[in-house]
């Protein structure tokens, strides 16, 4: 069976910083939306992710979700990727094209500087609240329930990578790194999300 090409995409950014202890901090968000069934509004907690343009460039993407979702509006800044390859990734049917694939990826960056976004975002029925620093482990608690897996898995892994960069985030959080591994890119679908990244980027 053929496999169907990846043609459209997201990406997200996983931003840790690390504190003088060695504690590891990530900069997430809350979002709300209406709760269809039980009424009111439901939160989850979730890494800021932008929704690529059709046909555009990752990079373009990345751009794009920065100026809107991270930093203040208009404000110079600067980030850089900590890994080329994203710490985790998900596949499914393009929605408007069923024919094709999209990918949604979560890239592990460092804020260099920045002013970071301190008013909230209200997109329709859809409420981004200011992102906030919060520590690792307390990340995983808020994200337990209805955040989708992609964010959980791309918090747990983000732990992998920088704990190889840096021997404090190691030592602290040692007994936690079993549980904290990056994606398979040796696997068929790891191999094309790979070259999709490398063609597109």
């Amino acid at each position: 069976m053929e496999q169907k090409p990846i043609i459209s995409h997201a990406l997200g950014f996983v931003l840790p910083r690390v504190r003088e202890n060695g504690g590891l901090e990530l900069l997430i968000q809350k979002y709300s939306k209406p709760n269809r069934r039980k009424g009111g509004l439901s939160s989850t907690w979730r890494h800021v992710m932008e929704t690529g343009l059709r046909g555009a460039r990752l990079r373009l993407t990345r751009e794009r979700g920065a100026h809107g979702e991270l930093f203040e509006r208009g404000t110079p800044f600067k980030i850089r990727v900590l890994s080329k390859r994203p710490v985790a990734y998900m596949l499914g049917l393009d929605q408007d094209d069923p024919s094709g694939l999209h990918l949604k990826t979560l890239f592990a960056q460092c804020i260099i500087s920045g002013q970071i976004r301190q008013e909230k975002i209200v997109d329709g029925d859809e409420i981004l609240e200011p992102p906030v620093w919060v520590e690792w482990e307390e990340v995983m608690r808020r994200m337990e329930g209805n955040t989708p897996k992609l964010y959980t898995a791309g918090t747990a892994a983000v732990l992998s990578l920088v704990a190889s960069q840096s021997e404090s985030v190691g030592s602290r959080y040692y007994r936690l790194l079993r549980y904290s591994s990056l994606p398979d890119y040796e696997s068929v679908e790891g191999r094309m999300v790979s070259e999709y990244i490398r063609t597109h980027w």
